[in-house]
């Protein structure tokens, strides 16, 4: 009979990771997966809205050590930055999920980690010496231009989610600008 394959993972020591929309699908499984990681020093800090929707989710938070939670608005720089300082890598699978107009969900979110990393960056002995997180973005193949898609699905999908889209793609741009804060990789 076949073994089944180890799901747990080693990282490497003093990884910090800080997760920014934890409740939704993919975030839920991103979380899963690193709490199945073993390793001294993993820490996870986790930003969300409605703690008690999280602790539902994932009981077992109050005997694990390695997990902070931050609860609040994303309007709150001190507790955003709190969340991400330190952090080596920050995933952020924030958005929206219905195509309503002026959809700005994604780009409320960039704003509010450019400040924190900002504040951040500024805050230390030798900001030229910062050194900055890698960002995981949850983004769309859609936008790729090494994927060829045909002209009709292209438009097809394009229409019918384009307001989050153009989210998502503003957002992007505005990561994209700033290397100097963040390593991003869009995903």
């Amino acid at each position: 009979m076949p073994q089944m394959p180890n799901t747990t993972t080693t990282v490497p020591t003093q990884q910090r990771f800080a997760l920014l929309g934890a409740t939704g699908n993919t975030g839920r499984l991103i979380l899963k997966r690193l709490l199945q990681t073993t390793t001294l020093g993993l820490e996870i800090n986790i930003y969300v809205c409605f703690r008690s929707k999280l602790e539902g989710l994932f009981p077992s938070f109050s005997s694990d050590a390695r997990v902070t939670i931050f609860k609040g608005t994303l309007k709150d720089e001190t507790l955003i930055r709190n969340c991400l300082a330190a952090a080596t890598t920050i995933i952020c699978t924030v958005g929206e999920n219905e195509n309503i107009p002026d959809v700005t969900v994604l780009r409320d979110c960039t704003g509010h980690i450019i400040d924190a990393l900002s504040a951040l960056r500024a805050s230390t002995p030798t900001p030229t010496e910062w050194t900055p997180p890698r960002l995981l973005l949850l983004s769309s193949a859609t936008w790729n231009p090494r994927f060829d898609w045909p002209a009709l699905l292209y438009w097809m999908i394009g229409n019918t989610i384009a307001r989050l889209y153009s989210d998502l793609v503003q957002a992007q741009q505005i990561l994209l600008d700033i290397p100097e804060l963040v390593n991003l990789l869009l995903v």
